[in-house]
């Protein structure tokens, strides 16, 4: 209570906090407020309240913290300080290796002393360092927020030094942000090499396999038509992987520029869409590995050209890209050093560090074409190249399923019904027409496929915004509402049911409903019967003596009247269910 009063004292004196958005993924968020308390014996200390999901944490152990980066509050101005920040007791976090963690996560605070004079001028709070939604670790962050001055401080029973047991934890000193290490020359050759090396191993990772048999038997076959052809086919395949890294490089400029965070390796495979992107991509390239894509771009991919044309070139630029692309979910401890280094240096300097990862990884390539004589000595093309190719599709699904299963469930199973989709019209792409088809009927062909690839993607992946909040299936809270007379709706539905996705998008996302469940104050819940050990499943059959047919939506009225609505229904039906119900507002 006594929080609470504080609050409206400070509404009232005009010393209102700013909250401060620390994180957001998906729809996890956790921010920030400072305000100005009293502790015992009339300690003034900067009180930051952190609010949001638990399922975000901060780490609080820098043995364990990646790049050791824990939850650091600190003054701005270090003169206001008056002693070390109070931080609250961790919880244990286990990741799904069963490796636990100590974190904060939730709501709670932390506390730094200050001086005296701080109730007048008030004190400007940094907040630094890396927040994970689940196992999601997201990019290092360094946010600012105030506590202003106030005539009205709060009073808490808190000790603000080493005593009545408060765990503490000493406040590293602030930084500039704007503010890089300091550049020395012998360290700057050193991460160079070692980004140098870093790029090198991607050749050796399972993430890039797939695409080396293809790269080298394109060289081999153009070692044959002169010095000149082959240096410019490694030429492009090295500019290929070169230029990921400089469009990942300029990301990281832009976005550093403008939020000031550091772009991690991988960052961009935090994101679903990029993610569902990347996976459909490895399951296409898979397809064309196991010959369902045969059709004359191959030629420019495998080497089967007698010059390099423009196409050509461009075929090898791109499969480089995709290699280096290919790259991005494979790390070692050797990349791991060098990011973390690069970010604390000059823009300038981790550009230049991060192309080096480029060339490292072109250095092979480089070599190949200009020493021609180390290509004799690679296994002569042949059938085991073909076998081996095949079984490196495998690998490429295995990659794809490994990214694909880092998103949440309703999210995956949309990218696996449209990986269905796309693999059908790749198929018809490729296998449907030959060199021989007339070409009036191979453009119809494949424009029809194109078709069938690119529509249902908008389909599947609309956003469909959440027009209901629906409640998980809980017996003892149904029974609450109901003897409360609120009238309920109870939605069977499965993952696997088509039907219900049919009825969801027909009925429940529409406005209309919508605006009717809200109205007549309706508790609706989703009762999910995916799996027989479901608590909705059992309920189903023992509480609503159905044989588990779904989809299913059962309305109970105020006055306890259910009424069963089965399969796919229209929205007037609902609605005429829904008109017999008297308006009877919660609470």
């Amino acid at each position: 209570m006594k929080r609470y009063f504080a609050v409206l004292l400070l509404l009232l004196s005009g010393a209102i906090a700013q909250k401060v958005e620390i994180i957001s993924y998906q729809d996890y968020t956790s921010a920030a407020e400072a305000g100005l308390v009293r502790g015992s014996k009339n300690r003034l200390a900067v009180e930051v309240d952190f609010t949001g999901s638990e399922v975000i944490h901060y780490y609080a152990d820098q043995s364990t913290a990646p790049g050791g980066r824990v939850l650091s509050v600190s003054l701005a101005d270090p003169d206001l300080s008056a002693g070390s920040a109070v931080y609250p007791e961790t919880s244990l976090y286990v990741d799904k290796q069963g490796k636990s963690y100590e974190v904060y996560e939730g709501d709670f605070s932390v506390y730094i002393p200050v001086k005296q004079e701080a109730e007048k001028s008030g004190a400007d709070v940094i907040i630094e360092g890396i927040g994970c939604a689940g196992d999601t670790c997201l990019p290092p962050f360094e946010k600012s927020l105030t506590a202003e001055p106030s005539d009205n401080i709060q009073t808490l029973d808190i000790a603000f030094a080493a005593e009545e047991g408060s765990k503490q934890t000493e406040t590293p000193p602030a930084e500039d942000p704007q503010e890089a290490e300091p550049f020395e020359l012998g360290e700057f050759l050193l991460y160079c090499l070692l980004a140098l090396a870093a790029g090198l191993s991607f050749n050796v990772m399972p993430c890039v396999w797939p695409v080396l048999p293809i790269a080298v038997q394109r060289l081999v076959n153009f070692a044959g038509h002169g010095r000149k052809k082959l240096f410019e086919q490694g030429l492009a395949y090295s500019l290929g992987i070169i230029s990921f890294f400089a469009i990942f490089a300029a990301a990281g400029i832009v976005i550093k520029l403008t939020t000031g965070n550091a772009l991690n390796w991988s960052e961009h495979l935090r994101y679903p869409p990029v993610l569902v992107t990347t996976g459909m991509l490895l399951i296409v390239f898979a397809l064309f590995m196991f010959d369902v894509l045969s059709f004359a771009v191959p030629a420019s991919i495998s080497g089967g050209g007698q010059k390099s044309s423009g196409g050509d070139l461009a075929g090898t630029t791109v499969m480089g890209f995709f290699a280096a692309l290919l790259s991005t979910p494979c790390s070692g401890a050797i990349l791991a050093a060098v990011f973390l280094w690069a970010q604390t240096q000059s823009l300038a300097v981790s550009t230049v560090i991060i192309l080096l990862l480029g060339v490292g990884m072109a250095i092979p390539y480089f070599l190949l074409v200009n020493f021609p004589a180390l290509l004799e000595k690679l296994p002569k093309p042949g059938a085991w190249m073909e076998k081996f190719r095949n079984a490196m599709g495998f690998l490429l699904l295995f990659i794809a399923v490994k990214l694909l299963a880092s998103l949440n469930a309703e999210m995956l199973s949309k990218a696996l019904t449209y990986a269905v989709i796309l693999s059908f019209a790749v198929w018809m792409f490729g296998s449907w027409v030959n060199f021989t088809t007339p070409k009036r009927k191979k453009m119809i062909v494949r424009a029809l496929a194109v078709v069938i690839a690119v529509l249902p993607a908008f389909v599947i992946f609309s956003s469909g915004d959440k027009l209901i909040n629906w409640q998980p299936y809980s017996t003892p809270q149904i029974q609450q509402q109901t003897e409360q007379e609120r009238p309920v709706l109870i939605k069977f539905t499965a993952d696997w049911c088509t039907n219900c996705h049919i009825l969801d998008s027909q009925v429940f996302q529409d406005e209309k409903i919508a605006s009717a469940l809200e109205e007549k104050n309706v508790f609706t819940v989703l009762a999910d019967t995916t799996l027989s050990s479901n608590p909705a499943t059992t309920a189903l059959k023992e509480e609503f003596g159905e044989s588990g047919n779904v989809p299913l939506t059962v309305i109970i009225s105020p006055e306890g009247e259910r009424t069963k609505l089965r399969g796919i229904y229209s929205k007037k039906e609902l609605l005429e269910v829904l008109d017999n119900f008297s308006v009877k507002q919660d609470g």
